[in-house]
């Protein structure tokens, strides 16, 4: 059920908030990580479970060592959301031209529905995108604010809670 575009906004903004405090250590792709930042997500991924539903093992590992990429912040940001009971939620990957998974991001109140085009993603959809500048919009301004989806890369949801 939708809640509505303010609602959401004001839950992702927890979320990334939440993502924040876990995940102190920040990540280990970016201009400000730490020095150990590659090293943490490594060992995070180096020491996964291996399984379908991987994003909650993801969120706890993530958590548990403080560091975290895209995926890795996605992870605890969906993970905190379902425990606020928000849904519609998807985790969802940017797969750039020859399937390659680069950016993971959360959705609320995605609406699967047309080409992909983010308009048609609902009214009410709104990113979560704690690992790229705690980023939180309306969906319909993927396009402005994500670089790589300007870039002619698809976007699919990986997991959905409806």
């Amino acid at each position: 059920m939708s809640s509505g575009l303010c609602y959401n906004l004001q839950v992702a903004q927890k979320a990334v908030d939440h993502v924040r405090r876990q995940l102190p250590r920040g990540s280990g792709n970016q201009n400000d990580s730490p020095s150990d930042g590659a090293a943490c997500v490594t060992h995070v991924r180096d020491t996964m479970v291996s399984t379908a539903d991987f994003i909650p093992h993801l969120a706890r590992r993530a958590s548990e060592v403080g560091c975290g990429n895209c995926g890795e912040q996605a992870a605890v940001a969906c993970m905190y959301l379902l425990g606020l009971r928000v849904r519609s939620l998807d985790y969802m990957n940017l797969y750039s031209a020859d399937g390659t998974a680069i950016r993971s991001f959360v959705v609320i109140d995605f609406t699967p529905e047309g080409d992909g085009n983010s308009s048609g993603w609902g009214s009410e959809a709104v990113v979560c995108d704690p690992w790229d500048c705690n980023h939180v919009y309306p969906a319909y301004q993927i396009g402005q604010k994500m670089a790589l989806y300007r870039n002619g890369c698809t976007v699919r949801s990986k997991r959905r809670d409806a």
